[in-house]
């Protein structure tokens, strides 16, 4: 598995404002044996002009265009044009450590199916996280992983890469259901980092209550076999977690509390 081939596949829809800074951040990578393939998925601004300008003289990357297919088809074609042993999904507004490619395939063995680093969140806020030990009944739940990790390319085709019905979101928190339910030895490491930008307007950030709840029934939907052996305790999931820290809540258990004390007495 010595220097073996990574496979960097990034879906490119109108990103001109940010596709150069996620592409330099690729080739300035300390890991060499890296290919890295972009689908362009029918974008209608500069994306493709600024791709094209700054890979013409990198061997080690491609483009590819198709007409407008979404994530989903678009990850699922790079699989396919995919030369590596290994996949790294990246987001074209995204930014990787330049020693992340180096930490992530140096803690991947033969133990591991998933090698998940910090996330560093920057843009419209930020923060960190870094993510715990869970087992597939906690990612039933709520999704526990960013889609920027290495995993192999042969169990990515195993579970069937991205369900091409999760169009609208939760596509990522779908195959990681799928996949960490057949190969579930997650390792996690803090000596790298995945720089995940947070926009204004995004396709999750844009979700409103009535397609959340179309796209988790969705995902039951897919997956409903494994849901259905599952025990899914309605208080760890992030919507009451939500409900537990919201503004609403906090007051109303404020105001209850000294009524609790009297029906105690």
């Amino acid at each position: 598995m010595n220097n073996s081939l990574i496979s960097i596949i990034i879906p490119v829809y109108n990103s001109e404002k940010n596709i150069l800074e996620t592409l330099k951040s690729v080739h300035n990578l300390s890991y060499e044996n890296y290919e890295c393939i972009l689908i362009d998925d029918g974008s209608i601004d500069k994306s493709k002009n600024i791709i094209s300008n700054y890979i013409k003289d990198i061997p080690q990357f491609k483009l590819i265009s198709i007409d407008n297919s979404g994530v989903c088809t678009a990850r699922n074609i790079g699989v396919e044009k995919a030369n590596g042993k290994f996949l790294l999904f990246l987001d074209s507004d995204d930014l990787l450590e330049n020693n992340f490619l180096n930490e992530t395939f140096n803690n991947y063995d033969n133990w591991t199916d998933v090698v998940a680093t910090k996330v560093i969140f920057f843009g419209r806020s930020s923060g960190e996280y870094l993510p715990n030990y869970f087992n597939i009944n906690d990612l039933l739940h709520e999704n526990k992983l960013v889609i920027t990790c290495l995993i192999e390319k042969d169990k990515f085709l195993d579970v069937g890469g991205f369900n091409t019905n999760m169009k609208d979101g939760f596509e990522d928190w779908d195959f990681w259901i799928r996949y960490i339910n057949k190969f579930p030895n997650v390792r996690i490491i803090e000596t790298t980092k995945f720089y995940y930008r947070l926009q204004q307007k995004s396709r999750n950030r844009d979700i409103d209550e009535k397609k959340e709840t179309l796209l988790r029934f969705q995902i039951w939907q897919n997956n409903f076999k494994l849901f259905s052996k599952e025990f899914i305790n309605p208080k760890l999931t992030f919507e009451y977690k939500n409900i537990r820290n919201s503004l609403e809540f906090k007051v109303g258990r404020f105001l209850m509390r000294p009524i609790r004390f009297l029906l105690k007495k």
